[in-house]
């Protein structure tokens, strides 16, 4: 895509920020966020936030906030959030929210709620699972997926997958991709990737792609941006 085309009309706009803070010292906090800003018309808006704080000290906890925001018209909203929160002592739980609600009309309206607590003994494994498929018309589908797969052995992994996929008409796809995954031993490592793609025609394409990788030992910390 060329940076300096000129939108196709003079009500569209899209501006992208990725930000990443990160401190050395005990109190150190890692901040990752994604914005997505278009506008169609004076009341059409989508907003996209990434943002994971980890603080490294005994009450270390871990926050992943991903929302979207769209408005159409005055009465048409749809928010997602996913929220993960762990901390690491003897009473440590894990708290996973997923939440969508939309209201195309004054009637309808979608909520979806997912909670998950776990306690960490040695036997743990959960595997969740969330699906959601719609249909609007003939060309148009939506489908959410989220997926946590956790097991407290030498082999321990975590994986947070959170898909959508929406087509509008047949040249027009989205797609979200937040995927997350931990080992506990003394090579961990954590990796997030959020991707974004979009068509809206032959010739216009859109792709992000954050990843962000953390090694638990002599403080190394690799960090990719495309």
């Amino acid at each position: 895509m060329d940076p300096t085309r000129r939108p196709r009309t003079s009500k569209s706009a899209v501006i992208l920020v990725l930000t990443k803070r990160e401190c050395h010292d005990s109190k150190s906090a890692v901040t990752l966020v994604l914005t997505k800003r278009e506008c169609h018309d004076s009341k059409s808006a989508v907003t996209l936030v990434l943002t994971k704080r980890e603080c490294h000290d005994s009450k270390s906890a871990v926050t992943l906030v991903l929302t979207k925001r769209e408005c159409h018209d005055c009465k048409s909203a749809v928010t997602l959030v996913l929220t993960k929160r762990e901390c690491h002592d003897c009473k440590s739980a894990v708290n996973l929210v997923l939440t969508k609600r939309e209201c195309h009309d004054s009637k309808s309206a979608v909520i979806l709620v997912l909670t998950k607590r776990e306690c960490h003994d040695c036997k743990s494994a959960v595997t969740l699972v969330l699906t959601k498929g719609e249909c609007h018309d003939s060309k148009s589908a939506g489908t959410l997926v989220l997926i946590k797969r956790e097991c407290h052995d030498s082999k321990s992994a975590v994986t947070l997958v959170l898909t959508k996929r929406e087509c509008h008409d047949c040249k027009s796809a989205v797609t979200l991709v937040l995927t997350k995954k931990e080992c506990h031993d003394s090579k961990s490592a954590v990796i997030l990737v959020l991707t974004k793609r979009e068509c809206h025609d032959s010739k216009s394409a859109v792709t992000l792609v954050l990843t962000k990788r953390e090694c638990h030992d002599s403080k190394s910390v690799d960090s990719k941006m495309y």
